[in-house]
């Protein structure tokens, strides 16, 4: 092989290793632990081989034989801290790998053959590697992680053939395998496969970042809801489909009666728990897929529900009143003694360009809620003009 490929390679895997070691410490991917230690250790692997010490021959084979079966556990591992595992099936491929570990530096030390070593390598990345894809083919819900999957069974197969190949192998008078073309290519193949591994894991790790802060901008961190910013867009959306289906748009407006005080009494702390509370009564009672509930303030909340009618979606909003007075959250400056809500109800068929009126329509019914006792819930008058 020459010095070229000889340097290229361990500064390719050494950088897809950095990488991910970067990507964990930053966005606390955990596979991406395993997959920068795995990838720095294979580096290391391939760096000890280039040492001349004929002084500590045999212990340096054993060191790297270590190095490069923990690179092949920690690559598996990786996978399975992807898709979630049972904490057996992490004991099993680690006992697996330090067993391989301990009967390959044997052989070895005892001085058996290579071809005897390179055969319970072989055995144990199928083993490692039949595991990843076993668990793997339960958690195929994403493209991406499909992708990755095609790329393991590939690697899977190539062992296969390898193992196959080296099996009907020639040895030479000292046990050792006489390299083939057919292994060679296998050898070069094995690299050329962990680099399009490491590709399509860091296009895993990218997806999941941008699916991460694509979540980040549209929910509220504290209630789990949507935010104003997807309840905006969402609401602009559902007007336009109801104006071209001439269908019916409800919204609901809804505010924590009396919220300031119940933050001044009982903390900062219990408000924001209080947020949640009514954040899943609110959740509980909206149950429809083409539904939204957004959190658009400190204490207020809105409902868009498309399709609805009025009388229906005052159901939905007495549903609301009545969850959360069953949370029961204490409120002693609450005339009812526990946390409520007020909720104001708009209805529309619209008919034009967004211009934000069943927002005004729910707000002033809203206001009317809280002027009339709280605890209630208050419909605008007639259909909104829009």
């Amino acid at each position: 092989m020459n010095n070229d490929f000889t340097f290229l390679l361990p500064s390719t895997l050494s950088v897809f290793g950095t990488a991910f070691l970067i990507i964990w410490r930053m966005w606390r991917i955990r596979p991406a632990l395993f997959w920068g230690l795995a990838y720095l250790l294979w580096t290391a692997c391939l760096l000890l081989q280039t040492v001349d010490n004929s002084l500590y021959a045999k212990k340096m084979a054993i060191l790297i034989q270590a190095q490069f079966l923990l690179s092949v556990f920690f690559l598996m591992h990786g996978l399975q801290a992807l898709v979630g595992e049972p904490q057996t099936a992490l004991r099993s491929r680690l006992v697996i790998c330090l067993g391989t570990i301990g009967l390959a530096s044997w052989l070895m030390y005892t001085e058996s053959a290579e071809w005897a070593v390179l055969s319970v390598r072989l055995a144990m990345r199928l083993s490692l590697t039949g595991i990843a894809l076993a668990v793997m083919w339960r958690h195929l819900n994403q493209p991406i992680n499909k992708l990755l999957f095609t790329v393991v069974a590939i690697t899977t197969i190539a062992i296969l053939l390898t193992a196959v190949k080296l099996a009907f192998t020639s040895q030479a008078a000292d046990g050792r395998p006489i390299y083939t073309p057919f292994l060679l290519l296998g050898y070069v193949y094995s690299n050329i496969v962990a680099i399009v591994f490491a590709l399509t894991a860091l296009g895993v790790m990218a997806f999941d970042i941008t699916k991460r802060y694509r979540m980040e901008a549209l929910l509220d961190p504290l209630s789990g809801l949507a935010n104003r910013r997807q309840f905006d867009a969402f609401h602009r959306v559902e007007w336009q489909r109801a104006a071209y289906t001439r269908q019916h748009l409800s919204l609901l407006m809804i505010d924590v009666d009396m919220f300031k005080a119940f933050n001044d009494t009982y903390g900062h702390t219990a408000g924001d728990r209080c947020i949640i509370e009514v954040a899943q009564a609110i959740s509980s009672c909206v149950r429809r897929h083409d539904d939204l509930c957004a959190r658009v303030g400190g204490e207020e909340f809105v409902v868009i529900l498309p399709g609805t009618p009025a009388s229906n979606a005052a159901i939905v909003a007495r549903n609301i009143c009545e969850a959360v007075r069953s949370a029961a959250i204490p409120h002693e400056y609450n005339p009812h003694g526990i946390v409520t809500v007020s909720i104001g109800v708009a209805t529309a068929v619209p008919s034009g360009d967004y211009n934000g009126s069943l927002l005004e329509a729910a707000d002033t019914s809203l206001y009317k809620a809280k002027i009339n006792g709280r605890n209630r819930v208050e419909m605008a008058v007639g259909m909104v003009q829009s």
